[in-house]
């Protein structure tokens, strides 16, 4: 099991900077959202071309050992057309739209860039990972509507950094000291 320490923030900086060339070569955006109502605030939003739209889900323990400190972290990557006025508008699903890439080719691009992103430790240059691919879902707005957006889902193995808080004037609990 291999893992960096990793916050959230690093992880999602990783992710927007690693894709900000590719979407942007592609007439698209890269931002980063708060929470999954963010994400679709933004994803609804109707951009020229595409919008990739990364957050941080959350985590949860990689063992039951939790000493170990590692976590799954599960990350997003949402990617979304404005569906427009078009008169098919699922078009751009498979033939893209104007000088655009369809959409489901988006997807599979997006994938592929997302899996070579390589997070490394700020703190360790030698411990690096990569984000395992955990499948698309369609997003689906509150209302039960379908939009032209998918969460792409990731996860990624970190570990919590201690930090020991030490003061000179307490003795440790396990320092041994005994009165005479």
């Amino acid at each position: 099991m291999s893992a960096a320490a990793l916050t959230p923030a690093d992880m999602l900086v990783s992710l927007r900077d690693g894709l900000e060339a590719w979407a942007t070569a592609n007439k698209g955006k890269v931002q980063i959202a708060s929470d999954p109502f963010h994400a679709l605030d933004l994803l609804l939003q109707s951009p020229i071309g595409f919008r990739v739209v990364v957050w941080w889900e959350g985590d949860e323990p990689a063992t039951d050992i939790h000493q170990a400190g590692i976590v799954v972290n599960r990350l997003k990557v949402s990617i979304g057309y404005g569906r427009g006025l078009a008169k098919d508008p699922s078009a751009g699903l498979v033939t893209g739209r104007s000088s655009q890439k369809p959409l489901y080719g988006l997807i599979s691009e997006l994938r592929s860039k997302v899996r070579a992103i390589q997070f490394s430790d700020p703190t360790d240059e030698i411990s690096s990972v990569w984000a395992a691919y955990r499948g698309t879902t369609g997003v689906v707005v509150p209302e039960g509507i379908a939009i032209d957006a998918y969460d792409l889902n990731f996860t990624l193995e970190s570990v919590i950094a201690y930090e020991l808080e030490t003061s000179s004037s307490e003795e440790s609990p396990n320092s041994g000291s005994s009165e005479s």
